[in-house]
């Protein structure tokens, strides 16, 4: 971690995995920083080599909000979305989340 916090960099994030990949990426960024965090993860869907991204009920809107609440509760300051993801979610993690 201190080849990248040399930079000072804003915050450190995870981005562009499922929600529970990213979980388990969060806490041991927590463990070596003290920097704010954040977390993108995938949502509905999974990536497709011929379509680019296939949509899936793996990680509904539900499930996702219930992952960035667990994300909140555990200190992360910003919470997206990557692929898979749309306005909804981010309308919704902006409801669920104030």
């Amino acid at each position: 971690m201190k080849e990248v916090e040399k930079y000072d960099p804003l915050f450190l994030g995870i981005n562009c995995d499922a929600p529970s990949t990213a979980t388990k990426a969060l806490r041991i960024l927590k463990s070596v920083t003290h920097k704010p965090l954040s977390v993108y993860a995938q949502g509905a869907g999974a990536p497709d080599d011929e379509q680019g991204w296939q949509s899936t009920e793996e990680n509904t809107l539900d499930h996702y909000v219930l992952f960035a609440q667990l994300w909140r509760d555990e200190g992360v300051q910003i919470i997206g979305g990557c692929c898979g993801t749309s306005p909804e979610y981010i309308e919704r993690l902006r409801k669920e989340l104030a």
